[in-house]
């Protein structure tokens, strides 16, 4: 139902986020799970069935991140069997190598990582799209340490959009000092003072930001169309001087933030997006930072941005 409603609305391309790690053995060969591995078939034949360009990818493997050496030889089980798999499903199915490294899954061991999946997926699927992220949570700042295989053309990098951070996830809890504040719009300032979470007054890039938020207007406030114009441009940059084309792989804002500013800030990814020739993802479809109201059965109007 879904994808019917995607599609409907003239969507082209779905990414199902997978957490295969949960679903697998520990031990070798890192078995995945039948009844699961069924399921995420019918899935990418269902949205395949209404023409939707699906991706996968490997997703919430927390393991892998605090241990990156201890879970390598599993990341790499995983990959052979989910190649193996899928390596008969049209070219509109897309691979996405891994979601948001982080933690001790730093730049080195990422790179090399990738440079092992790679091959184990081009084993069955030579002519397969990938989409590899940057490391360091896939944030546009990792773009300078990803190392790609040179040889590799058939390459789309996924960078995740989230600025600014204290706008996009407005109300989160424990994800880092002053992020509970709500009350942000976009973009900055805001007509009405925003007063920080006691949490900010302890972190200075916290304590900086709400202050220029506060009281800066137009290009050096954070949250300004031309601050995201730079860090786009920043991305086009890499792109361009390493012949690389590039997905907007995530980008969402919390429901607690107002919907205009939602809309608003929605509005100015996609157009420095389609300004640049980046193709996009939206996170998500009908969750906490979604764009569609299960229950009421009813959008937000960010969906029309999306599909302009």
């Amino acid at each position: 139902e879904y994808f019917k409603i995607l599609k409907e609305k003239g969507f082209d391309s779905v990414r199902i986020p997978i957490r295969w790690s949960t679903h697998a053995i520990q031990n070798p060969p890192y078995t995945i799970d039948a009844k699961f591995f069924d399921r995420v078939n019918q899935v990418i034949d269902q949205a395949l069935s209404h023409k939707l360009l699906v991706i996968i990818n490997v997703h919430h493997y927390t393991e892998m991140d605090k241990n990156p050496d201890g879970n390598l030889p599993r990341l790499l089980g995983l990959w052979k069997q989910i190649a193996e798999r899928f390596k008969n499903k049209p070219e509109t199915v897309l691979f996405e190598t891994y979601n948001e490294p982080f933690e001790n899954f730093n730049p080195d061991k990422y790179n090399a990582a990738n440079e092992q999946i790679i091959p184990i997926i081009r084993e069955s699927n030579p002519k397969r799209t990938i989409l590899i992220d940057p490391p360091l949570r896939s944030g546009f700042l990792g773009l300078s340490s990803l190392k790609l295989p040179a040889k590799e053309r058939n390459v789309i990098v996924s960078v995740h959009y989230y600025d600014p951070f204290f706008f996009t996830h407005q109300g989160f809890k424990n994800l880092g000092p002053g992020v509970e504040t709500v009350g942000l719009e976009w973009p900055g300032p805001p007509s009405k003072k925003v007063e920080p979470h006691w949490s900010a007054w302890s972190d200075a890039w916290a304590k900086e930001f709400f202050t220029r938020f506060n009281t800066e207007q137009g290009p050096t406030n954070p949250a300004s169309p031309e601050t995201m114009e730079k860090d786009f441009n920043l991305i086009a940059q890499w792109s361009k001087k390493n012949n690389r084309p590039v997905n907007i792989g995530e980008f969402g804002t919390y429901q607690k933030a107002d919907l205009e500013s939602r809309r608003r800030w929605a509005s100015a990814v996609v157009e420095n997006c389609l300004a640049n020739g980046f193709s996009f993802h939206y996170w998500e479809f009908c969750s906490i930072m979604g764009i569609y109201d299960e229950l009421a059965r009813k959008w937000n109007g960010i969906e029309e941005i999306l599909t302009q």
